[in-house]
């Protein structure tokens, strides 16, 4: 795939609605992708309003600290996630030292 992403980050201080206006701006200005980077909060709890705001793009997590979740809290999101996007992708990435 190619085309042009839009990372926000979690610590941006935008409210989650601001952010899924931005994410429905980017899909009509025509990005291809929406990813959430993780700092000072949840990116993948952000990526339920981008969801709902956009229809096209991939969603994903720029980066997710995997170290933060317990292993089922992280399958519970990703399947509330899973949902939301209906056909969507949400992509998150590991890595563990």
């Amino acid at each position: 795939m190619t085309g042009l992403g839009l990372s926000i980050a979690s610590h941006s201080g935008l409210p989650p609605a601001r952010i899924g206006e931005l994410a429905g701006a980017a899909e009509r200005a025509g990005f291809s992708a929406v990813f959430l980077a993780e700092g000072h909060g949840d990116a993948l709890a952000l990526c339920h309003p981008v969801a709902a705001a956009t229809r096209r793009v991939l969603v994903g997590t720029a980066v997710a600290n995997a170290a933060l979740r317990p292993p089922v809290l992280a399958a519970k999101t990703a399947a509330q996630l899973d949902q939301a996007l209906q056909e969507g992708d949400v992509l998150a990435k590991t890595r563990s030292s």
